[in-house]
Formats: structure tokens, C-alpha cells, sequence
């Protein structure tokens, strides 16, 4: 990427970075080179971050490098290294913010202050960003643009104008079509607190309820009885739809992103339990938005989201780099 930015004639529609998926912490990483000479480096995604920011002090030459002071607030977030993967330098922040990665790049490159991320499943192949506009084509030739849902984004109101987090509102949700009884307050965000509401996040692995969505969504699942076996969306296993702005719009998840194989013969719910006062009340996680396509229109301040591709017969793998940027 700084190779980009140092050919100031250089305007593209859109910029690509590739995502893998790490074998050993499951955080999703990017890489970026930097440094003199230019060196890849690699980042965790993070949909949510406010901008990139890595580890400065190891390893690391540069002509434009200076060193925040000892004790700032800067320092203390470059030394925050303990919780990355291996070889990982830092975090790659995607969020609403004006100094996050794609504010940042749209601006300097002129192009729509959009990006489109479509994780892998697989920690053997890439998913990827797009930063800019599409089209969004998979390998064989299928073009997801035409597939997308949309619904609003919301913005915290504690978190000032422009909360760097992405916030959906969801109404309710239903389980094989059938509405799981859930206090609707919990589902909005709180005025006065910015507590509860619903975010999207590439930290956190799986999807996180509050305890009381928590214990309805458990409870509403495991009343379907019955053996599942495998169809194209993954386990046949009941589908959970969170439903939007209306009846009609809703996002659908399917057995390969709610349920986790931790063996050959025990596939789990992969949702876990926030507590009875969490911060946000439902936490959609990375699992659950593997191999769907999700675009982030920050000027229109709206998700576009695709559900499993898998129904398509393809996945977040087969982008094809060679024809979107």
C-alpha cells in the first residue's frame, strides 16, 4: 500500500488488500508494506478500529519514522502487542473514523468512501478488502453486487458524530421463521448510555448475545429436534434470520456460520454468553460473516450484505484478483 501512495499520479477505483485467516489465533491479518526499504508487515483486522497503527520499537527503519513520546497515550497503544498473532505488528482499522484506512484512502485517491470485506472460511486461502467501488466478482465469473441487502448504519450516540464502530439495528429475531420472544429494549441502542444495540466486529470470533438473548436464542434452537445432516450452507441445521427495518429484510444465517465443528462428530452453537450487562447486546461476530460479502457505504451510511455465498456456489476464496482494482 505505500508503494501506492508514493506515485501521487497513481488513481485507481479501488485497492485490494488480501485477508488470510491465522491458523493459530483465527484472527483474520492483512498486510502493508512499509518501512525503508519497503517491507511487508502484517496487521490484524479490525472493522472497528479508528485508524492503523503498529509496533514501532522492534525491528522496525524507516526515513520517516519519529517516535511518539514515552508515557503518551500513542505509545502506550504501539506497545499493545500481547494479544496479536505471531509476527503480527499491529491493527489495520477499517472503521468510522477520518484517519481510519479507508477514510484515509478514499480522500487521497478520490474514490467513493466504500469498502466491501468478504472473509475466508479457510485458514489455507484469502479473503479480501475492497477498498472503493466494486463490481465484486467470484470465481467462476459470479458478480455478488446483484445479491446485496441493505440496511441503515447507526452511529452510537455517545460516541460523538462519527463512532468508529458499524451498528445495525435489529428488530428481532426468528429461528425456521418462527419469532424468538426477546425485550425488544435490548435490541436498541440506549440514548443515554450508547449500551445495547447490535455491532459488527472482526476482533471477536464468534458472535456474542447478552444473556438474556443468549438464553432465548439457545432455548428456541435446541426445540428443534431431528438429525441434521450437510447441505450447501453448511450443517442443515434450523436457519436464524435477524430481521432489519422491516419483515422483509432480514439477514439469514445458515449452518456454516452458526454452528462450530470441534470434532469429527460435535458441531456446537457458535454463539457465546456477554453477560447479563454487556456493553452491546448482540456482538455479530467474524464466524458469522465468513464467505458473505458485506459492503460498508460510509457516505450513505448503509451495510450491504449478501448472506452465504456458499448458495451461489462460491466463497469469499475465489475472488478474482486479477479483475477488481
Amino acid at each position: 500500500m505505500s508503494s501506492f501512495l508514493a506515485q501521487a499520479s497513481f488513481r485507481p477505483k479501488a485497492l485490494v488488500l488480501s485477508v488470510t485467516k491465522d491458523s493459530s489465533t483465527l484472527r483474520y491479518l492483512t498486510r502493508i508494506n512499509q518501512r525503508t526499504p519497503l517491507v511487508p508487515v502484517s496487521l490484524t483486522l479490525d472493522l472497528g478500529g479508528q485508524f492503523l497503527w503498529v509496533d514501532c520499537e522492534k525491528d522496525y527503519v524507516s526515513s520517516t519514522y519519529r517516535p511518539a513520546r514515552c508515557r503518551s497515550a500513542q505509545c502506550n497503544l504501539a506497545g499493545s502487542t500481547a494479544r496479536l498473532a505471531a509476527g503480527v505488528k499491529g491493527m489495520a482499522g477499517l472503521g468510522r473514523a477520518k484517519i481510519s484506512i479507508p477514510s484515509q484512502l478514499s480522500a487521497y485517491f478520490s474514490f467513493p468512501k466504500k469498502f466491501a470485506i468478504c472473509l475466508s472460511s479457510s485458514t489455507s486461502a484469502r479473503g479480501v478488502v475492497l477498498l472503493g467501488n466494486g463490481p465484486y466478482v467470484l470465481l467462476p465469473n459470479v458478480d455478488a453486487s446483484p445479491s446485496l441487502i441493505y440496511t441503515p448504519l447507526f452511529i452510537n450516540p455517545t460516541e460523538g458524530d462519527a463512532s468508529p464502530e458499524y451498528f445495525i439495528r435489529v428488530k428481532s429475531i426468528k429461528i425456521n421463521e418462527k419469532v424468538v420472544p426477546l425485550d425488544a429494549n435490548f435490541l436498541s441502542i440506549n440514548k443515554t448510555n450508547g449500551y445495547e444495540g447490535t455491532k459488527i466486529s472482526t476482533v471477536n470470533l464468534f458472535t456474542v448475545l447478552g444473556t438474556s438473548i443468549y438464553n432465548a436464542v439457545v432455548k428456541a434452537f435446541s426445540g428443534f429436534r431431528g438429525s441434521f445432516w450437510s447441505h450447501a450452507g453448511g450443517p442443515a441445521v434450523p436457519q436464524i434470520d435477524l430481521v432489519l427495518q422491516s419483515e422483509t429484510v432480514y439477514w439469514r444465517i445458515f449452518g456454516a456460520n452458526s454452528m462450530v465443528q470441534v470434532s469429527n462428530d460435535v458441531l456446537c452453537l457458535g454463539f457465546g454468553d456477554g453477560g447479563a450487562n454487556p456493553r452491546t447486546s448482540i456482538v455479530i461476530g467474524g464466524h458469522k460473516i465468513e464467505d458473505n460479502l458485506l459492503q460498508f457505504d460510509l457516505a450513505t451510511s448503509r451495510l450491504g450484505f449478501s448472506s452465504s455465498l456458499l448458495f451461489r456456489q462460491t466463497t469469499c476464496a475465489n475472488f478474482n484478483f486479477t479483475s477488481n482494482a
